[in-house]
């Protein structure tokens, strides 16, 4: 989970912890990001790689979704083209 321009960790509303927790109940690893240089698109998504990279190299994750608001949107949409870890799918595959 990515924040927008301004960074944190909390998302909009405060409402990533939550997510993480509930998350994390099920058994489920979450991971809420900052960013090195909030509001600047190329280091932030190569902090998203590296997340989605630790997740899967510490952690034995296979597949991931990202989560991302405002500024947060671009960066989540970057890595997941670029990343074959992370879940990708058409409004046609339904």
């Amino acid at each position: 989970m990515v924040a927008g321009a301004g960074g944190g960790a909390y998302g909009p509303s405060g409402v990533y912890p939550h997510i993480a927790n509930e998350l994390a109940s099920l058994g489920i690893p979450a991971l809420r990001s900052e960013y090195r240089v909030p509001n600047a698109i190329g280091e932030s998504v190569e902090d998203a790689m590296s997340a989605v990279n630790y997740l899967v190299e510490k952690h034995g994750v296979d597949k991931c979704v990202l989560i991302g608001w405002s500024f947060g949107g671009a960066v989540v949409i970057t890595t997941g083209v670029n990343s074959d870890h992370v879940v990708r799918r058409s409004t046609h595959d339904t």
